[in-house]
């Protein structure tokens, strides 16, 4: 299960509903937020349950947490949820801390046995340059979450604008493939070194020199795969040149898994 909102924040996914909210607001680590949902805490006030979250979770034998990435950009939106507060990102990094603590433990409550993995948090800076505060936030939360059964924090490297395309051209914020790709490597990378994957793809490192190697045509495909900016085209097995997108969509579907989809969507149609 995928559980995923737009410009939500750490406090949409960490509370029973609208439970303990006083005229609207309620008190999180001596910060009053807006009960409603999105950005800004101003699109939404359908409640979301923390206790059907972790129900659903903890079916899981591993569930991966992100949800405290959109708790350090309030400033987009002016402060909004806080009421227009402005808050230091030192004082909204404790109350990420707290916010994940919360889920983590719902979970855990339910099933003491589900992995949790909690994502490190990407840059969301000019030129997506990692700061020293961008490092210390990250550090604060492993340091935090780690200290909880079964849970393992998740760290990377983003390259910024300088070093390569690694965000969507058509959605600055996001990561594209090859962001995806750093973020999917580090997950796989964190669990075989905790040994609980006992297989993983092979890397020549995760490295700044490793992950932005450009020379994709004269690469092996343990190289290949390590650098983001490349792929292993599955059709001929060659190290090619990773595309960094487009302003455009468009869909690329083959074989009998786009076959059995469209005959899915048809018969969801009838």
């Amino acid at each position: 299960t995928r559980y995923a909102k737009i410009g939500w924040s750490s406090w949409d996914f960490a509370f029973e509903g609208w439970k303990d909210c006083k005229r609207g607001w309620r008190d999180v680590f001596g910060l009053k937020i807006r009960c409603q949902h999105g950005p800004g805490c101003l699109f939404g006030r359908d409640p979301v349950y923390v206790s059907q979250i972790a129900k659903d979770a903890s079916g899981s034998n591993i569930t991966l947490l992100a949800t405290w990435y959109n708790d350090d950009q309030q400033w987009s939106t002016q402060f909004k949820c806080f009421g227009g507060a402005k808050k230091d990102s030192l004082n909204i990094v404790a109350v990420s801390i707290t916010m994940l603590l919360q889920l983590i433990r719902a979970i855990h409550e339910k099933n003491p046995n589900t992995l949790i993995v909690v994502m490190g948090k990407y840059p969301q800076t000019y030129r997506h340059i990692t700061y020293p505060f961008v490092v210390r936030h990250n550090h604060l939360v492993k340091e935090a979450v780690e200290k909880e059964p079964r849970t393992l924090f998740v760290d990377f490297y983003m390259p910024n604008v300088d070093e390569g395309t690694f965000y969507q051209i058509a959605h600055r914020g996001y990561p594209n493939c090859r962001g995806s790709k750093l973020l999917a490597q580090a997950v796989m990378d964190g669990l075989f070194k905790a040994k609980i994957l006992s297989r993983s793809i092979r890397l020549t490192g995760t490295s700044k020199h490793h992950i932005v190697n450009p020379n994709c045509t004269s690469a092996d495909v343990v190289t290949c795969q390590t650098s983001a900016l490349c792929w292993v085209d599955p059709q001929d097995s060659q190290c090619k040149i990773y595309s960094p997108g487009s302003w455009g969509s468009h869909t690329v579907c083959q074989g009998t898994l786009c076959t059995n989809m469209a005959v899915s969507s048809e018969q969801a149609k009838d």
